[in-house]
């Protein structure tokens, strides 16, 4: 095999499409796959067995990885190969029951004219790969915006129900996924690019090349299928994440305003007792006394109401500046603009 695929291979690549010709007698066309695993323990009581971080929802670390090189040798005719070698990395249980019908029910003669048919099983195979990943995030999604939209209505306690953790995880999925089916479906436009250029000599009316071309159109329009779905999740991300910043600030501003009328009643009791301890303070002859010859009697001072005559009106004063200085701020907030455009 090419050095190329094995040092791609290696270096876990995403998106590679790579061609050589007349090596020993043999072309070769190769490409890789690598697409982030989804987590779906959450999706109908299915258990999810696979390696994720304990206490992490949503979390899983690992891939879909596998690698395709495809190596023909031409025959004497030019629309026709005398050997075709398939050589696959980590395929799927689907793509080995793609191969045996298609053993069963393709002629031998139909691969030799165009091994690029073996190709379009393999992206069959993984289109069913990434559309079932893409459904099974997306089933995810609809639980977990479920969730949301239920805290929404209790938007007290809607704050200690929210996992922000597993919403990150699910964007995380969602960004891989996007990453895969473009890297994907620009292979498969590599592959389509090449099986023009190597069947451009052959006979428009061969069955098998014109067929083969028809699907890689077809399935380039499934990947754009999936990929506008991918898209739509993204957005839907952004709205669940947007909606629970605000419920959590929802429920934050119920405790400030709270603690704020818990603070407004302190500071007007406070308000209320002032004077009478600011004339109490000045006043500290003692207004009360015991008298010298009788230790049980209680004397009071003939001056006694000076405190009520100043602390009163004092007192009066003070809260009826404090509700003026209110409302002037009151119609102060009331006046300014509330837009860019009011400003303007």
């Amino acid at each position: 095999m090419p050095d190329a695929f094995v040092s791609e291979r290696l270096h876990h690549v995403a998106h590679s499409f790579g061609a050589l010709e007349a090596i020993a007698g043999f072309n070769y066309s190769w490409f890789h796959f690598l697409c982030k695993n989804v987590p779906v323990e959450d999706i109908k009581g299915v258990k999810y067995v696979g390696n994720r971080a304990n206490g992490l929802r949503h979390a899983d670390f690992t891939w879909v990885r596998s690698a395709y090189c495809l190596k023909t040798k031409p025959g004497t005719k030019t629309w026709n190969f005398s050997e075709v070698t398939l050589i696959v990395f980590g395929g799927e249980l689907l793509l080995w029951e793609k191969f045996n019908a298609l053993a069963s029910t393709t002629p031998c003669q139909d691969i030799l004219q165009d091994p690029y048919w073996l190709l379009n099983i393999v992206f069959e195979v993984l289109y069913a790969r990434i559309d079932k990943l893409a459904w099974d995030l997306g089933s995810v999604y609809s639980q977990e915006e479920e969730k949301i939209l239920r805290s929404a209505s209790h938007p007290g306690s809607a704050a200690e129900a929210l996992d922000f953790v597993g919403l990150h995880m699910l964007s995380k999925h969602q960004i891989y996924l996007v990453e895969a089916t473009e890297a994907v479906a620009a292979t498969l436009e590599s592959v389509k690019e090449l099986h023009d250029r190597v069947t451009s000599g052959f006979s428009s009316d061969i069955r098998i090349v014109c067929e083969t071309r028809a699907r890689f159109m077809h399935r380039g329009t499934l990947f754009k299928s999936t990929f506008l779905r991918l898209k739509s999740l993204e957005r839907r991300t952004q709205n669940m994440i947007n909606l629970s910043f605000n419920l959590v600030t929802q429920a934050d501003s119920r405790v400030m305003k709270a603690d704020s009328g818990a603070m407004k009643t302190i500071a007007a009791m406070t308000l209320g007792f002032l004077p009478c301890t600011a004339v109490a303070t000045i006043f500290s002859t003692p207004f009360f006394y015991f008298h010298d010859d009788n230790k049980a009697s209680l004397g009071i001072s003939s001056y006694f109401w000076l405190i009520w005559a100043i602390s009163i009106p004092l007192t009066l004063v003070v809260i009826y500046a404090w509700y003026r200085f209110q409302k002037r701020m009151q119609s102060r907030l009331d006046t300014q603009p509330t837009s860019v455009y009011e400003t303007v």
